[in-house]
């Protein structure tokens, strides 16, 4: 079953009278479960690609189909519903609320999908649990180390148990040995809740734990061995 489906997809990215293609008919599908690496030189446009993807970026034409439905004609809060709902982001700089616990941080999609204090307490003290930080609930990301700042994300990004995880060069802020332990975690609970991922990262022994791999090349995708 095909989750989703990106057809002839261009972004073009305007500098004064300049125009600066960055996608230029790009094609991909994934399937349920199915882990997908993206590769491609720096300024390539692959997070670019991941933004357009998830409608948080117009795009000139194309189509993108997430879960059946068409997220490119989703007004901007039925967009930002369906997101909320259907895919989790992890990026390379984190991205956590530095006021905020590693607990609390984990809660914010539950209470914007309006789950009491309670609940969501609950369910994000789980979900630290299932990444290793419950001894580390109350601290703030200033008082975690790099990998356990992604750990955080991670359960965040997870904690509504999306259909579909997008991950934005996810160990490019770590140390190889730290981000092998983050890879290695990302793949083990995407296969224990049959997520399909879309991750886009420049270190090959990331990509080559992927299922299927694509590489991102004058702003069109092509397949590699």
């Amino acid at each position: 079953m095909t989750i989703v489906s990106v057809s002839n997809l261009h972004k073009i990215f305007h500098d004064g009278d300049r125009e600066l293609p960055v996608l230029n008919g790009a094609d991909l599908s994934l399937a349920k479960g199915e882990q997908l690496g993206i590769c491609g030189p720096s300024g390539s446009g692959k997070s670019t690609l991941l933004h357009c993807i998830a409608g948080l970026e117009p795009v000139q034409s194309g189509s993108v189909q997430i879960d059946g439905r068409d997220v490119l004609t989703l007004s901007e809060t039925a967009s930002a519903e369906f997101r909320n709902r259907t895919i989790g982001f992890v990026f390379q700089q984190f991205h956590l609320l530095p006021a905020l616990s590693a607990l609390e941080n984990v809660m914010v999609p539950l209470l914007i999908a309006r789950l009491s204090q309670a609940e969501a307490r609950k369910q994000a003290a789980v979900m630290l649990d299932a990444v290793g930080l419950a001894n580390r609930a109350v601290h703030r990301p200033h008082q975690l180390s790099g990998g356990e700042q992604q750990r955080v994300a991670i359960a965040r990004a997870l904690i509504r148990h999306p259909k579909l995880l997008f991950a934005d060069e996810p160990t490019g802020n770590l140390d190889s040995e730290t981000g092998e332990g983050i890879l290695r975690l990302l793949l083990q609970l995407c296969s224990l809740h049959r997520m399909s991922l879309l991750l886009v990262t420049h270190n090959t022994t990331v990509l080559h734990a992927m299922h299927r791999r694509l590489e991102l090349r004058n702003g069109i995708l092509h397949a590699i061995s």
